[in-house]
């Protein structure tokens, strides 16, 4: 969705709540954006910039599944890990 200058917009950072910025500038597809209340700018591309705070969370990505190993030995314990000393005569 195409934005201009004094456009309110949303962007999501590295908080979980959608943050709300105001254009400043755009350049092709990148925008310049600064965020409510404060001084500095961020150079963004405009996908990722939401015109309401529900689009913005939306777009968050599904958080990643972690996998755990699990170790057995030949009798089917599992989590036991056999060390063998080597400096053993």
């Amino acid at each position: 969705m195409p934005f201009k200058r004094g456009d309110t917009c949303y962007i999501m950072e590295d908080n979980p709540h959608p943050t709300q910025v105001k254009v400043v500038s755009k350049q092709g597809t990148t925008y310049i954006v600064q965020l409510i209340g404060s001084c500095g700018a961020m150079k963004l591309p405009e996908e990722r910039l939401f015109a309401t705070s529900e689009e913005a969370e939306a777009s968050r990505k599904a958080p990643k599944a972690s996998v755990s190993v699990q170790l057995s030995d030949s009798n089917g314990r599992s989590n036991v890990i056999e060390i063998q000393d080597m400096f053993k005569k």
